[in-house]
């Protein structure tokens, strides 16, 4: 029998620490677990710590609403959280101790706020999994799917691991599409403002010449100058009904119904169907393929891997899909009948299911899907430039051209 040192919260929130003889580490575990303390570390007598964490039991489940204080941090600072916690737990640091060192090292405050409540949510005898439950706009029922897992399994930082890789690309990708979008948003910006100072400034200094000329204008000048006064005279209605359009459509947005028709039409877009499609289902074969690692079943992953996509026509088709597999379906032929996943998606999950590494599986899935992302990114913005060049500079065109028309018929009238 081997001897084990080990460290433990007792339910009164104190901690133990000792030697405990068992034929291996899962022994001395089961046998705090026993005892209702919760193991923080176990490791042979004359080894190196490991970091464990107990499952949450029955007596101690939370299920709260409570909101953290202040702001809600940003998924790059969760994303840093979650490698800072998984760094500690793997050096050997209990749990609370790695929060106190987080709280203290980081400068964001509502970090901080963060994970001293989860410090003390600790010593008060919880599990990490249930800490984060009373943080639910922070981190969602995957994330705390994720670290319940770990827990159970004795493998935090594992889990931790999987958790940070995951953000991390999450992060990669939201900063790819916002990079990709800056130029284009800020053509059509500088655009719109241009159009705006031709139509109201420019424009009307011409109309005078025109009056005073009293010839016929061409139709495109026509065109060009009952433009001009519609947007001096009513261009206030317009951004009115741009505003009430914009709230209409924010309270349109909360049907779950509406929202998911108009998911569903993005997914039919040319090119940005195709690159929506891709960066949920690497999104989904992520999560899915991290839950698995975890020992999560394929069921209870299906849900929380769900509810990591965005997109509300894929996730309830992946909904739809999670509930054939439970009546006992293969995963590769749910995910056929819905019809919104790729059928190479398709085919790989379906080879994982048959080799027996499904897992493995979608983590390749993920790496195709993301590499097809940045093809799909640069042959959008590789569209949209110029597109917008031409049909900017179409417009001008037309405005130019039907104002020297114009003058060119007052010039020849004068010869």
């Amino acid at each position: 029998m081997a001897q084990f040192k080990y460290k433990s919260l007792a339910p009164d929130g104190t901690y133990t620490e000792g030697v405990m003889g068992a034929a291996d580490r899962d022994g001395v575990i089961s046998r705090l677990r026993a005892n209702d303390h919760l193991p923080v570390m176990v490791a042979p007598n004359d080894g190196e710590a490991a970091t464990v964490a107990a499952p949450p039991r029955a007596n101690q489940k939370i299920r709260t609403a409570a909101k953290g204080r202040g702001r809600r941090p940003s998924r790059a600072a969760v994303a840093v959280f979650t490698r800072e916690l998984q760094t500690l737990l793997e050096a050997g640091l209990p749990a609370d101790r790695a929060l106190e060192a987080i709280t203290e090292a980081t400068a964001d405050a509502t970090v901080a706020a963060i994970t001293g409540d989860l410090r003390a949510r600790l010593r008060s005898g919880n599990a990490l999994s249930q800490a984060l439950e009373a943080h639910p706009e922070t981190f969602s029922s995957f994330y705390v799917a994720m670290v319940q897992a770990g827990e159970t399994g004795g493998s935090l930082d594992n889990a931790l691991s999987h958790l940070a890789r995951y953000q991390e690309r999450a992060e990669q990708i939201y900063t790819a599409v916002l990079s990709a979008l800056i130029y284009p948003l800020i053509l059509v910006f500088a655009t719109l403002i241009s159009l705006i100072i031709l139509m109201t400034l420019v424009v009307p200094q011409f109309e005078l010449l025109f009056r005073e000329s009293a010839v016929d204008l061409p139709v495109t000048t026509q065109i060009v100058l009952s433009v001009s006064a519609t947007v001096r005279d009513y261009g206030w209605l317009a951004a009115v009904a741009l505003l009430l359009g914009w709230l209409a459509v924010r309270r349109r947005w909360r049907n779950p119904a509406a929202r998911t028709a108009w998911d569903a039409a993005q997914l039919r877009l040319p090119v940005v169907g195709a690159l929506l499609t891709r960066i949920e289902v690497e999104r989904f074969a992520r999560s899915l393929a991290a839950l698995l690692s975890n020992g999560v079943s394929l069921p209870l992953a299906l849900e929380f891997a769900a509810g990591t996509v965005r997109n509300g026509a894929i996730q309830s088709a992946i909904g739809e899909a999670a509930g054939n597999v439970k009546q006992g379906e293969r995963l590769a032929d749910s995910l056929a009948a819905v019809g919104v996943i790729p059928p190479l998606a398709i085919q790989l999950i379906r080879v994982g299911e048959e080799s027996g590494d499904l897992a493995v599986m979608l983590l390749k899935l993920a790496d195709i899907f993301a590499g097809e992302t940045e093809t799909y990114m640069k042959r959008l913005v590789t569209l949209i430039e110029p597109s917008l060049i031409i049909l900017i500079g179409c417009f001008v065109a037309f405005v130019v051209i039907s104002l020297l028309s114009a003058i060119l018929e007052i010039n020849a009238l004068a010869i």
